[in-house]
């Protein structure tokens, strides 16, 4: 025995939609406009006794379908929050309906911060690409707390192995980049192209400068990737300004050299 829905059974209606326990009677051109899904099924509808076409949807919760027609009916309109966000995406992605889809992924943006480990599963689940990215990065931070806690279970393993492998990369990274101080093996720029600079930086000041570029940055690995990042392109920042007064070779030397060696270790910001 079904019951008519409270909020969605409109008399001018033109379809009979039910779920679960209740019987919706709702517009096809709304339906159809939101879910190609939706115009399919309305093909193979049957009449029934009210002379309507009538169509059943199974695995699916009343109250969330109710919800969801709340925010396809303009003068029903519910908003998406953290209490509805996966249902809403669950059922937009089950039919296709792009505009609830974008919604959610709008949501997100705002408010991504506040619950990563859910906006990482929803950003992978339905491939909001920025809050993919972002999410992650929040996540790397402190990877090892975000380990401990339930949500993180329900992440594809796919991504989960994509974390751990970055925070890996990032870890060697760090040693790599300290392995550098003791790595010195320089040939000046103007021993390759004598023609473009008319005076050499000595093999002295170049040593110099190496030791004081690699005695003056400390990266930490028990401190957050984009902690470590942003102190390593600050460091590099201040050390170009410090010496922007040197000749042709010395400038080479700091930008194309000691900063260019650094490269490896600021590429973990693709991932940060």
């Amino acid at each position: 025995m079904t019951q008519k829905s409270s909020l969605h059974y409109y008399e001018d209606g033109d379809i009979l939609v039910t779920v679960q326990n209740v019987t919706f009677r709702l517009h096809k051109n709304i339906l159809s406009i939101a879910s190609k899904v939706f115009q399919d099924m309305f093909k193979c509808a049957i009449e029934s006794k009210e002379d309507l076409p009538t169509i059943s949807l199974s695995d699916t919760s009343s109250t969330i379908f109710e919800n969801l027609l709340s925010y396809l009916y303009p003068h029903k309109f519910i908003p998406i929050t953290w209490e509805n966000i996966i249902e809403f995406c669950e059922l937009a992605d089950k039919y296709e309906i792009a505009m609830v889809l974008e919604a959610a992924d709008n949501f997100l943006k705002t408010h991504f911060q506040e619950k990563p480990l859910i906006s990482l599963v929803l950003a992978d689940r339905y491939r909001f690409k920025y809050i993919y990215k972002e999410a992650s990065k929040l996540i790397l931070d402190n990877l090892l707390e975000y380990k401990k806690e339930p949500d993180y279970k329900i992440i594809s393993s796919n991504t989960r192995c994509a974390l751990v492998e970055k925070y890996l990369d990032f870890t060697l990274a760090i040693s790599s980049f300290q392995e550098l101080k003791h790595q010195y093996d320089y040939q000046h720029a103007c021993e390759k192209e004598p023609h473009l600079y008319t005076v050499c930086l000595n093999k002295q000041k170049t040593t110099t400068l190496y030791e004081e570029f690699f005695s003056g940055i400390q990266l930490d690995p028990t401190r957050p990737p984009s902690t470590n990042l942003n102190n390593f392109l600050e460091y590099c920042k201040k050390f170009k300004k410090k010496n922007e007064q040197l000749n042709q070779c010395g400038i080479y030397f700091v930008q194309n050299y000691l900063i260019g060696r650094g490269r490896g270790f600021s590429r973990f910001s693709s991932m940060v």
